[in-house]
């Protein structure tokens, strides 16, 4: 019997791991705003130190018109060229891998066929969102994510909703599929 050696190595795939953060517009991180994010300046400074594990950031926003159907069921808000829709570039300067911004006018930030390409084009092995409005956005477009075929992860200390309390129901059903850890 003869054995041959074939010479086969086998080659370790880096995983292309992409930060999606929802909502990093002033009105998230305004006092005063009908939409303020609990303790968002503190979220914000932790998804600008988790991203440095990134290979990819993106920030998708909202930008309203001012007759979108989300304001059927929620307060006007981030109206396109409002100051509350304007991007948090202090902590988005400060990112430094490759990032981009996207807008949104929907819960969903991958709602528009244009964002599903964007982050479709990095080829992205784990995407972890990450953001605002953990109970309508983040949820939303996680679930969107992993119906394209995405693997999404959710961390606890990277989101923010406009109470300190994560239990509610969105956040129920992303620890039930077990995206948020």
């Amino acid at each position: 019997m003869v054995r041959l050696h074939l010479g086969i190595q086998r080659k370790t795939l880096k995983v292309i791991k992409t930060l999606v953060a929802l909502n990093m517009n002033m009105g998230t991180t305004d006092p005063f705003h009908t939409l303020c994010c609990h303790n968002a300046h503190g979220v914000c400074d932790k998804i600008v130190e988790a991203s440095r594990g990134f290979d990819y950031f993106f920030t998708i926003n909202d930008a309203h018109n001012i007759d979108d159907n989300e304001f059927k069921y929620l307060p006007s808000h981030r109206i396109r060229g409002q100051d509350d829709s304007i991007l948090l570039t202090n902590y988005y300067n400060q990112i430094e891998c490759p990032k981009a911004v996207l807008s949104k006018n929907t819960l969903n930030g991958v709602f528009s066929k244009h964002n599903q390409q964007i982050i479709s084009s990095v080829k992205p092995g784990l995407i972890r969102v990450c953001g605002f409005c953990t109970t309508s956005d983040v949820m939303s477009t996680s679930l969107a994510m992993m119906d394209l075929g995405f693997t999404v992860d959710v961390r606890a200390n990277l989101v923010s909703d406009l109470t300190e309390d994560l239990s509610d129901e969105g956040c129920g059903i992303l620890k039930f599929l077990g995206i948020l850890q």
